[in-house]
Order: C-alpha cells, then structure tokens, then sequence
C-alpha cells in the first residue's frame, strides 16, 4: 500500500458540478458534500479516497488531521448490512493538524491510509497486523460502501459509492 500525503488539494467546478447533481437538496442546506473514491487493488484490497466540496457562498474552515481517520464507514450488500472490523491499532497511526480553508465552490482531497479487504474467515478478535487495513467480514461481494465524514461535532456526508467486485 502505498501512503500518499496529500495535504491539502483543490477540486475544479467540473467536480463541483458533478457533486451539485449528486447531492440534490442537500446542497442547500450543507455548503459541504463528501464524495468517496473507491479503487480495486490488484490483490482485490479497497482503497479509500475523499474529497470535500463547498457549495456554499463562503470559505469554510475545517480543522481535522492528515492522514485523515476521522470518518464513519458502513457497508451493505443486497442481503443486508456487512460487518466491518475497524483495526484497532488504527489509533497508532500517527497524525498531524490540518487546518483545511475551502472557497465557495473549491474542494479538498483528504488522504487516508486506511484501505479494505473482504475475509469471511477471520474473526472479529483477530485484527490484522497492518493498522491501516480494515476487514470486511465476509466473501468479496457487490456491496454499498457509505462514508460520512467528522469535523469534530460537524458530520458532512455521507457519500455513497457502489462496488462491484
């Protein structure tokens, strides 16, 4: 896996406008959207990617960490919700401060070490050794994957993405 540090990086309004579609009438409600970018690794591992757009009218600040770990993941497949063990020793990670100013109608990536694997064998008392890596408990299967971000007592999301194996 490799761990990209990517502190801070600005969304064009191509993007801004393909989130406006996606959020509905929400967007005018939440300057911000979350949008999630899941990737297949070669060895079938899922890798995790955020961005932050602002439709609002003004900058907003955000105070958060790189790598950014402050999310809440859920995931469901058609016969029902999956269960994910979140690595404990994801606590470990180290982190730094992260103050992210987002102008109206910009966007940030959030980088996050932080990637998937199915495993329907382990056990939820068995964490793996790599603290980035989170198990689904379960056979590798078309599955939702819905992510909402924290900002402290600020929620925005969550974003929804579709992965078909």
């Amino acid at each position: 896996m490799s761990k990209k540090k990517d502190d801070e990086e600005r969304v064009g309004d191509g993007e801004r406008a393909a989130a406006d579609a996606a959020a509905g009438d929400d967007a005018a409600t939440e300057p911000l959207v979350a949008r999630l970018h899941v990737t297949e690794a070669g060895s079938g591992e899922l890798l995790l990617g955020f961005a932050i757009v602002n439709h609002g009218d003004d900058e907003v600040t955000l105070e958060t960490t790189t790598p950014f770990l402050d999310f809440e993941l859920a995931i469901e497949s058609p016969g029902g919700p999956l269960e994910v063990l979140r690595n404990p020793r994801t606590a470990e990670i180290a982190r730094e401060p992260l103050t992210l100013h987002i102008p109206p109608g910009g966007g940030a990536a959030l980088a996050t070490p932080v990637w998937l694997t199915f495993d329907a064998a382990r056990r939820a008392a068995e964490p793996p050794n790599d603290p980035s890596c989170w198990v689904v408990l379960a056979p590798r299967q078309a599955a939702t994957i819905a992510v909402s971000l924290l900002f402290g007592a600020r929620v925005v999301g969550p974003c929804v993405e579709r992965y078909v194996p």
